[in-house]
């Protein structure tokens, strides 16, 4: 198991964060704002995943999420499905 406990991006091109093999954890809160493209898939989120203003294709797939899910200002508008969010699912992402 990969564990993390905070992840911020801020104004870089790309954020990855993917489970593949083994589950990534992050023991909080996803934040990545004024970046590009983003797959997120198959991670657990201890708290928040949030992307705010982004200029690049963002995906969020079959993720667990102990927070809140908020997508705000994107272009494009965020894609995904399958994620399980114990919070509330805000602005972009309220049917991911």
């Amino acid at each position: 198991m990969f564990v993390v406990k905070l992840v911020v991006v801020s104004a870089l091109s790309t954020a990855c964060v993917v489970g593949r093999r083994f589950r990534p954890r992050v023991n909080g809160s996803l934040q990545v704002k004024q970046g590009g493209g983003a797959p997120v898939r198959s991670s657990i989120f201890g708290s928040d995943v949030q992307f705010f203003t982004n200029t690049g294709a963002i995906s969020i797939t079959s993720n667990r999420i102990n927070g809140n899910l908020q997508y705000k200002e994107n272009r494009p508008a965020p894609t995904g499905s399958g994620n399980v969010v114990q919070g509330n699912k805000e602005d972009q992402c309220r049917r991911l």
